[in-house]
């Protein structure tokens, strides 16, 4: 292999925005992005963060597209979200340091302005998130994740934590309150289970869930174009807003209940994407939280 030229890295970084909201100009306020959408021409790869020390590869292969060959230039909007600390400075920095093409028609940036913002923060989950959140499980995810199997609720989940290449933990004044995440079903590949178990503490935040929800959801299937998994049916008996979250997740709950579970324990299928009817097994489930 020759490599001929002098390697380089092309760097793009936004001013920060400024406007009137509804409550006053940003101008001098705490604030943070938490999502952007780059406009691509004739482009791919690529990488974007909240600043140039946090940048991640923004992901355009997916498990459809054959190993080994070069993918199609991307011409349309691409999502990235950010890992974005709170200031008075906020924005996107993209960053080509391959040699690829790439050309940004626009930056289209969701802006969180004063207290709203300084709520939760969402950022890639460690094992000390897991044990933080472990002992103070909801009570209903505890009985959701004692119904999947013999192994208890810790165990499923240390287990969901342990076995998911994509996890995130939801930050509440630097606590942690909640994690989620998808792991990969083996044997089918393009298909991986959502899960999401927290604490007490999550259940005030159910604005903020509604928001991001669609988000990671969105994240997982850029990775991942088949997601199932299944929720509790007690649980969903008791809140019945958990599958209007679902739906707005983009994902389709099954009318009725079967039973999946461990001792038959009743939980009601979800999926995104197109399954077969026996594309479920008591031995495949994992914790969705909600």
């Amino acid at each position: 292999m020759i490599h001929a030229g002098l390697p380089y890295a092309s760097d793009l970084a936004p001013m920060t925005q400024e406007f009137v909201a509804g409550d006053g100009p940003t101008q001098g306020r705490v604030r943070r992005v938490g999502r952007a959408r780059v406009r691509l021409y004739r482009s791919t790869g690529f990488k974007a963060g909240p600043d140039a020390d946090h940048l991640r590869e923004v992901l355009f292969r997916t498990a459809q597209d054959p190993p080994g060959q070069a993918l199609p230039l991307f011409d349309g909007d691409r999502e990235v979200t950010l890992d974005a600390r709170l200031g008075t400075q906020g924005g996107l920095h993209v960053r080509q340091d391959d040699p690829l093409p790439l050309t940004v028609l626009a930056v289209i940036s969701e802006v969180e302005v004063g207290e709203a913002c300084a709520r939760l923060r969402v950022v890639p989950a460690r094992r000390e998130h897991l044990h933080e959140v472990l002992p103070r499980l909801r009570p209903r995810d505890r009985a959701e994740l004692d119904a999947l199997g013999p192994r208890g609720a810790v165990a499923e989940a240390a287990r969901a934590f342990a076995l998911s290449p994509l996890r995130w933990a939801v930050l509440r004044g630097g606590r942690c309150v909640a994690l989620f995440g998808a792991r990969p079903f083996p044997g089918m590949p393009g298909t991986a289970a959502p899960w999401l178990f927290g604490t007490p503490a999550l259940d005030a935040e159910g604005r903020a869930l509604a928001r991001l929800g669609p988000l990671f959801a969105a994240r997982m299937r850029a990775v991942w174009p088949r997601l199932l998994n299944m929720v509790h049916a007690p649980a969903l008996a008791q809140r019945p807003a958990t599958a209007r979250w679902l739906a707005r997740c983009g994902f389709s709950v099954a009318a009725r209940a079967m039973p999946l579970g461990h001792g038959g324990a009743l939980f009601h299928p979800f999926t995104s994407g197109v399954f077969l009817a026996a594309s479920f097994a008591p031995e495949q489930p994992t914790n969705t939280g909600g």
